[in-house]
């Protein structure tokens, strides 16, 4: 049964008794030291001040005047432990990669009719989502936490109302690799996911690398995607807001999308992430 601990100003940290959190990588103490500040790995937490006792190293103040939650730089996730959680007291990213057809709907096929966006729950033909960890000192060295997540839409055709969910040639994969002494994490997405009613030809194809700079200002996205559809990223640190970077607007119509489909683009960006 997992125990709140109680705080100044209400619960703020959770713990699960007699074994170490994996959300939070802590153990609850015994009742007689509660009042010892916690090592956060990164900084020291007190549960009786609800605030962490040193600066997150890694916030930038003057990144982030339009975010005043952030600009306290003791507080424990914006001040919003139900929604967010912060394991070492510095900051995690997520990065997402999707691709969708911008218009209704192409050559019969329903499209998600839709421009570029941040919203987490936008419609997509493909998507795929890592959340990783840019210090080597932390998660055992592993830059990505946990599995990526990978959603493949099912593909509609109007004039029967029939649906069905494409199985490859490749479905999307994701990998995050880092150099053992620190530097760029690399997220690499790749995928041919062809329209499950065509049997032949390519489909929604990339082989792109994501590259967060170690203290996760900026991001370099490089590699090469299908002509078609529409491709977006969305890049979240720090409990900041999450960027949108458009790679490709699709061409339109049914012709025009079916030829760039089977043709691949260079894609080469770099953002500066907000945070």
């Amino acid at each position: 049964m997992n125990e709140v601990v109680k705080t100044g100003s209400g619960p703020i940290v959770t713990f699960c008794p007699g074994s170490a959190n994996r959300l939070r990588q802590q153990e609850l103490r015994p009742q007689s030291r509660r009042e010892q500040p916690y090592l956060m790995m990164a900084r020291y937490f007190d549960s009786g001040l609800a605030r962490f006792l040193a600066v997150d190293p890694a916030l930038k103040i003057g990144k982030n005047l339009t975010n005043p939650q952030r600009w306290n730089r003791y507080s424990y996730t914006l001040n919003n432990p139900l929604n967010f959680f912060d394991p070492d007291g510095q900051e995690e990213c997520t990065v997402q990669m999707r691709a969708f057809i911008s218009q209704p709907s192409v050559a019969g096929f329903r499209g998600d009719n839709r421009s570029f966006s941040a919203a987490p729950d936008a419609s997509s033909r493909v998507s795929v989502t890592v959340k990783i960890e840019t210090d080597p000192a932390k998660n055992q060295g592993k830059p990505m936490i946990g599995s990526p997540q990978v959603e493949v839409s099912p593909t509609h055709f109007i004039p029967t109302g029939s649906e069905r969910t494409s199985t490859g040639p490749m479905l999307p994969q994701a990998d995050a690799t880092q150099a053992s002494g620190g530097g760029d994490v690399s997220v690499g997405v790749q995928m041919n996911v062809r329209n499950p009613f065509t049997p032949v030809g390519s489909g929604i194809q990339s082989d792109v690398d994501i590259n967060i700079s170690q203290d996760a200002s900026t991001a370099q996205i490089s590699g090469t995607i299908s002509g078609s559809p529409s491709f977006e990223a969305n890049i979240t640190c720090g409990g900041g807001p999450t960027q949108n970077v458009p790679l490709q607007s699709e061409a339109q119509g049914a012709v025009a999308f079916g030829v760039n489909l089977q043709r691949t683009n260079e894609v080469n960006q770099k953002v500066e992430v907000k945070k």
